[in-house]
C-alpha cells in the first residue's frame, strides 16, 4: 500500500464494509466524505466526534497546535462547539521527558482556548516511530437541529473556499527543507510563510459561514482541495463544477510547490474549508468583514460529474490521491 490516506476504493470494501455493528444512539457513523460521527445524548443535544493523527514531521513547538486544530476544524465544521478531547502520544526513545511537556502543554493551552479540556488519552515511548505521532479525538456538541451533513447539499448550491489552499503543507515544507529553498529563495520571502500560522483554525469563518446559511461545511486537510472536493461530492451525491482559477491560493505555495515539482491542489490545507451554501455571496462578505478570505469558486449540479474548469479546457476531478507532501518529506 501507498504511504498516506487509503484510497477510496480500499476505505469502502476494506475498512467501511466490515463496520456493521449497530448501536439506535448513533446517528452518523463512518462514510466517505464525513469527518465526524454523531450519537444522541438528550432530547435536543447531540455529541460529535472526530479523530485526526498528524504524521508529518512537524516541530515539537508546533505539534500540538496542529494536532488540536486538525480535530477540532471538522467538529467546528459540522456545526457544534468543542467541549473536550481524547490525545494519543507515541513518541520516539530519542526523546526526553521536556520534549513530553512541551507537546502536552501545548494541546491543553490550544483546547483551553477553544474552550475544550483534554480529558485522557495514551502517552508512550516507543521504538515504532521515529517521529512523534500526536492522534487528537475532539469531542462536541450540537444542538439536534444545528448539526449539518453532506447529505443537505443539493445542486445548484454554491461552493466556496476560504482563506487560501496548502498553508499548512507549505509550512511543513519550509520548517522541514528551508535549507534546500534557501538554494532559491531569499530568507525573507520563505518568512513570509509564517502568517500561514494564523489562519489554521477555521472556528471563526465556520461560525460566520452558519450564521449566514452555510448548508454544510467541509474541512480541507490532507489530499488537498481537489481531494476534498471529491470527499464532498461523493458524500453529497452530487457533481460539481469548479473554476480553478478562482480557487485562492498565495504565491509563496505556487513557488514552493513548482520548486518541489508538486501539485499545490493536492498539499495539506489545514486552516482551509469547503463552504457549500444557497447564496455563496453572503457568506463570502460576512467571512471577509471579519478579516477572513474567501471566494466562491463554482456550483454543483444535478450530474455526477466533478469537472474542473482549467481556463477553456475540462478536466474530470480524480479520486483522492496520496498527498503531494508526501513526495517530498520523509517519514
Amino acid at each position: 500500500m501507498k504511504a498516506g490516506k487509503v484510497s477510496e476504493a480500499i476505505l469502502k470494501r476494506t475498512i467501511l464494509k466490515q463496520l456493521n455493528s449497530n448501536n439506535e444512539n448513533v446517528i452518523l457513523s463512518s462514510a466517505v466524505g464525513e469527518d465526524c460521527s454523531r450519537m444522541k445524548v438528550g432530547e435536543d443535544e447531540e455529541v460529535v466526534f472526530s479523530v485526526n493523527p498528524i504524521t508529518m514531521p512537524i516541530d515539537e513547538n508546533k505539534l500540538g497546535e496542529r494536532a488540536v486544530y486538525r480535530a477540532f476544524n471538522n467538529v467546528r465544521a459540522k456545526g457544534a462547539r468543542p467541549v473536550a478531547i481524547l490525545v494519543s502520544l507515541l513518541v520516539p526513545t530519542s526523546f526526553n521527558e521536556q520534549n513530553v511537556r512541551t507537546i502536552i502543554k501545548q494541546i491543553d493551552a490550544v483546547a483551553g482556548k477553544l474552550g475544550a479540556q483534554v480529558i485522557g488519552g495514551h502517552t508512550e515511548c516507543t521504538r515504532a516511530v521515529c517521529v512523534p505521532i500526536v492522534t487528537v479525538t475532539g469531542v462536541g456538541l450540537a444542538k439536534k437541529d444545528k448539526f449539518t451533513s453532506n447529505k443537505d447539499v443539493i445542486a445548484n448550491m454554491d461552493v466556496i473556499v476560504t482563506n487560501w489552499i496548502g498553508m499548512d503543507g507549505t509550512l511543513a515544507l519550509v520548517d522541514n527543507e528551508k535549507e534546500q529553498l534557501l538554494t532559491r529563495f531569499a530568507e525573507p520571502f520563505l518568512d513570509r510563510v509564517d502568517v500561514f500560522e494564523e489562519y489554521l483554525s477555521i472556528e471563526e469563518e465556520a461560525k460566520i459561514a452558519y450564521e449566514n446559511g452555510a448548508v454544510t461545511i467541509h474541512d480541507i486537510s490532507e489530499g488537498g482541495i481537489l481531494g476534498a472536493l471529491w470527499e464532498l461530492a461523493e458524500g453529497a451525491n452530487v457533481g460539481l463544477e469548479i473554476d480553478s482559477r478562482k480557487i485562492p491560493i498565495k504565491q509563496e505555495t505556487i513557488e514552493i510547490c513548482e520548486f518541489f515539482k508538486i501539485n499545490p491542489y493536492k498539499l495539506s490545507s489545514m486552516g482551509s474549508a469547503l463552504i457549500i451554501a444557497k447564496n455563496g455571496s453572503q457568506v463570502v462578505e460576512a467571512i471577509k468583514r471579519i478579516g477572513k478570505n474567501a471566494e466562491v469558486v463554482g456550483r454543483t449540479t444535478d450530474s455526477k460529474d466533478r469537472v474542473l474548469l482549467i481556463g477553456d479546457e475540462r478536466r474530470f476531478l480524480e479520486t483522492p490521491q496520496t498527498d503531494e507532501i508526501r513526495k517530498v518529506l520523509v517519514y
